[in-house]
């Protein structure tokens, strides 16, 4: 038997501490998918039909039960706002924003019977501060940092999708300077070359150095990044600017990964 020693022993990460980011990352996914979920879950609906859909005995349903739907996802925006400090991680924080944007576009204006005080516009604003820190943070080659010692291009879409989600709450002048963060973001892509000939979008700078002490570029087509940053963000663009380049760009990238998924 290998004696250990107890201090090293204390020194070693608990498997449950490991855990805490991916975990708080997939409730912050699960809180903008199922907000997005009530939103659309009947095209042709109000808000407020769409967490009902079950209660007329339809077999494609997306809520057991309207009024604990809506009490769950207030519960959750209520949460991401109570929370002591943003996250670290620009994508967890970029998908909990989102998720606020969606409850209130699902939510709406407060229903009657609910008292816990909780406005969806308190979140939409919270929504729109992070946007604005987005645009102020954003370095001079179109970039922000992770919050970890690498640069992927799927994180950074995925803040970039805040923008679109925000267009119809926010004034004319705000809505430009998301627009200009996005093309920038999307230059700084071109500029490094990880805008790929076939319409996909490269993994970014993994966490393993070279010897001269920068983040070893990584070139390989990367399913996620292109369909946030290749496909997503240039449909907004091209929403926005009716720039042709980003409408070819865009058919080219989910024709790239629409082969990918066919082999």
């Amino acid at each position: 038997m290998i004696a250990t020693s107890p201090r090293r022993w204390r020194q070693q990460p608990s498997r449950r501490a490991c855990a805490r980011p991916r975990l708080f990352a997939r409730g912050a996914v699960i809180l903008c998918a199922s907000a997005l979920a009530f939103v659309f879950a009947v095209p042709h609906a109000t808000a407020v039909d769409r967490l009902d859909v079950t209660s007329r005995g339809t077999s494609s349903c997306y809520a057991a039960n309207r009024e604990a739907a809506t009490s769950a996802l207030r519960a959750l925006s209520v949460h991401t706002l109570q929370r002591p400090q943003r996250s670290p991680r620009l994508f967890v924080e970029a998908y909990a924003m989102r998720g606020l944007v969606a409850a209130h576009a699902a939510l709406g204006s407060t229903p009657e019977g609910i008292t816990d005080q909780y406005d969806t516009r308190d979140g939409l604003l919270r929504a729109v501060d992070y946007a604005d820190s987005l645009v102020l943070r954003q370095t001079f080659l179109g970039y922000w940092p992770l919050g970890y010692h690498a640069q992927y291009w799927a994180d950074m879409a995925a803040a970039v999708g805040l923008f679109p989600a925000l267009e119809p709450y926010v004034d004319a002048e705000r809505l430009q300077r998301y627009e200009r963060a996005a093309e920038k973001f999307m230059k700084g892509l071109g500029r490094d070359h990880m805008l790929l000939a076939a319409g996909a979008v490269g993994v970014g700078r993994t966490i393993v150095h070279d010897p001269l002490g920068q983040n070893r570029p990584d070139y390989r087509p990367y399913l996620v990044s292109t369909a946030l940053a290749g496909i997503s963000v240039r449909a907004w663009l091209f929403h926005r600017t009716h720039r042709e380049e980003y409408r070819r760009a865009r058919i080219h990238a989910v024709e790239d990964r629409a082969g990918g998924l066919r082999r």
